[in-house]
């Protein structure tokens, strides 16, 4: 939600602006005004707006009615009209001026000609702040020469320092007087909507409900904001014809704009089912409506966007919802359906990249990264429209039209980090699966091996090795095969980008045990590659071999099945290499409780003390060993001297 306008994240309170005489006055009032408590703690639940007494009165808005008949706008709606209501188009316009300012009556006159626009009629949102001492006397002359002019209920004493009863009765004033000039604002969008044709000014009537929708939130009637907003988001997708297709860009900017403020209020409602079901209705609403084949890449960082979007509004109303199994109930998932459609967004790109184009090439130095159609409000005319005017609005010195849009967009595209995208959103995935527990260890997994394999496109070798040791603990625990043989070998290519030549041998020799599906010329290949890296290295590599099938297998056959005797006696050990070519070993050990150890070294010429095995080669080699000396054989290895040790431990 970062990248979303602040007027459409927060919600909308009255605007009022005062005109003061003394700016401290105003700051005074400014600072007393009370603060919500309920969705936005500390936020003021009047936006003041200050100016000098001298400064400009904004003009009434114009409410004569409007020939709305066969007119047929441009866009939707308009890119600026969202930030005037939240930030400066006043609800009530007011005078704050010090009691003794009344006993001139020429700077009275003066005052109340300037206010004249607002003076006539009486008007329903001007009101004048008489700002006195408390010990002060108020003169009921000047007073009563006001009432000529405006409503004596409008005329507000304000007495400082003790103010606390009169800001009570000014805010109280101030958001009856704002609700009052929001209800008329709504109703005069009203009588323009009634006297349209519905069935082809479809895009008008959008504009209407959302504006009629918006207003609404001024007055904290979630009820109406809801009805309004369905309404529109309904109209919107009815107009699913060609003329949505051809503006299918601005199509899902305001379907996106109106969908985040649906589930907003559903949310903030505690009516989490109903938000779900909303955003399910959307994504299978737009998700085919990819626009031109060429932006496809547009297409997916739209989708990503909306998934990213709502896992975000369940995670800011967290404490109200609480995240559970079901899927579509869990943050995680979001943000992990988020990154999959950055990851095609990236795929995309990459094959434009591939590309050459000099016109690109140059843009690429010059424009942003791409940015939603949402954001820049002060370029374009409406929003999701002029959009190559917002990618090159900082460089007046280059002819849009010297460029296609296609150039300018991939331009754009080429500049953003998808990596480091895709990294948030399933980081933010994992941690949030992780908070809720264990509930979820399967998904959890998944997204390990999806963020093992992006820290390995991202070139960050430490976290991907981490991630990547802790997917092949557990693959093989659970005997998930082959995702431990795609894990392995992405765990080899980490260690070559490392220049790990240890870890390179450890992986290597792990991805040749004869349960995994290798093949066999795979197979040969990775021990030809271990070999040369082990003699060319002098590496002494440990490797702990899987005891259900080990590269080499091991037994211990005793004389006469015993196990347990007090005579000297002979030991067998059987010996099967499962290395998939010809392997020759230094040495076989056997090692006693009593830290002696006995061994055969390898003899070519000699049968009994011959350690070269072919591929399933089995062998047999005898030990005499004498049971008096109260023995124990705690481990017997073969080694391949002096470079890699295979354990068989008891």
């Amino acid at each position: 939600m970062d990248e979303y306008p602040f007027q459409l994240k927060q919600l909308p309170v009255p605007v009022i602006e005062l005109f003061c005489e003394n700016l401290e006055f105003g700051e005074t009032i400014k600072s007393l005004i009370s603060k919500k408590q309920d969705i936005e703690p500390n936020r003021p639940t009047i936006n003041v707006l200050l100016s000098e007494i001298d400064a400009k009165l904004p003009k009434p808005r114009n409410r004569q009615s409007q020939n709305y008949a066969g007119y047929h706008p441009t866009g939707i709606l308009p890119a600026g009209w969202l930030y005037q209501q939240f930030e400066v188009f006043p609800a009530v316009v007011g005078f704050v001026i010090h009691k003794d300012s009344l006993e001139d009556g020429s700077h009275l006159m003066e005052l109340l000609e300037k206010a004249e626009d607002y003076l006539k009629p009486l008007s329903v949102r001007f009101l004048i702040v008489l700002m006195k001492d408390d010990e002060e006397e108020l003169d009921p002359r000047p007073v009563n020469i006001l009432k000529k002019y405006i409503d004596v209920r409008n005329v507000i004493v304000f007495t400082v320092p003790k103010s606390d009863s009169s800001i009570r009765v000014l805010e109280k004033l101030l958001l009856k007087k704002s609700y009052e000039y929001y209800n008329e604002e709504q109703q005069t969008i009203k009588s323009y909507r009634d006297r349209m044709n519905k069935s082809n000014q479809q895009r008008l009537f959008v504009r209407h409900n959302f504006q009629i929708a918006y207003l609404s939130e001024f007055r904290e009637n979630r009820k109406r904001c809801l009805k309004y907003y369905n309404a529109a988001y309904v109209l919107l997708n009815e107009s699913h014809s060609a003329k949505r297709k051809k503006n299918i860009v601005e199509t899902k900017t305001i379907a996106e704009l109106i969908n985040f403020k649906i589930c907003s209020h559903l949310m903030d409602d505690g009516r989490i089912d109903d938000a779900i079901n909303q955003f399910k209705y959307h994504m299978a609403t737009y998700k085919n409506d990819v626009g031109d084949p060429v932006l496809e890449f547009q297409h997916y960082n739209w989708i990503g966007r909306q998934y990213q979007t709502f896992g975000e509004l369940m995670d800011s109303h967290g404490e109200d919802l609480q995240a559970n199994s079901r899927t579509w109930h869990h943050p995680g998932f979001y943000y992990h359906a988020a990154s999959s459609n950055y990851q095609k967004r990236r795929a995309i790109i990459s094959e434009y990249s591939k590309e050459e184009n000099e016109n690109i090439e140059f843009l690429r130095h010059i424009v942003k990264p791409y940015v939603p159609t949402l954001v820049d409000v002060k370029i374009q005319n409406y929003y999701g429209r002029d959009l190559e005017l917002v990618a090159l609005h900082e460089h007046e010195e280059i002819n849009p039209e010297d460029y296609s849009l296609f150039e300018i967009h991939v331009a754009q595209e080429l500049n953003v980090d998808h990596n480091e995208l895709i990294l948030s959103q399933l980081r933010r995935s994992y941690f949030r699966y992780r908070s809720d527990g264990n509930q979820m260890m399967r998904t959890i997994w998944n997204i390990t091996s999806e963020l093992s394999e992006e820290y390995f496109i991202s070139e960050n070798y430490e976290n991907a090795k981490k991630f990547i040791d802790a997917l092949i603990e557990h693959y093989n625990e659970d005997k998930w095969w082959d995702l431990l043989v795609h894990s392995l070998k992405l765990a080899v290519s980490i260690a070559e980008k490392t220049e790990d030549l240890e870890n390179i041998v450890i992986y290597s020799l792990r991805l040749l045990s004869p349960h995994l599906n290798v093949d066999l010329e795979e197979r040969k290949d990775i021990f030809s590659k271990v070999n040369s890296i082990v003699k060319e290295n002098k590496i002494m590599a440990i490797l702990d071999v899987p005891y259900h099938d080990p590269l080499v297998e091991v037994y211990i056959q005793f004389e006469n099945d015993a196990v347990f005797t007090r005579k000297e006696f002979k030991l067998m050990i059987k010996v099967k290499s499962n290395f998939p070519s010809k392997s020759c070993f230094g040495k076989l050990v056997l090692e006693l409780s009593d830290s002696s150890v006995l061994s055969i070294e390898h003899n070519e010429e000699n049968d009994t003390e011959n350690l070269s095995f072919s591929s399933g080669e089995i062998k047999y080699y005898t030990f005499n060993l004498d049971g008096r000396d109260n023995t124990e054989i705690l481990s017997v290895y073969i080694r391949s001297f002096p470079y890699a040790i295979f354990l068989y431990d008891f």
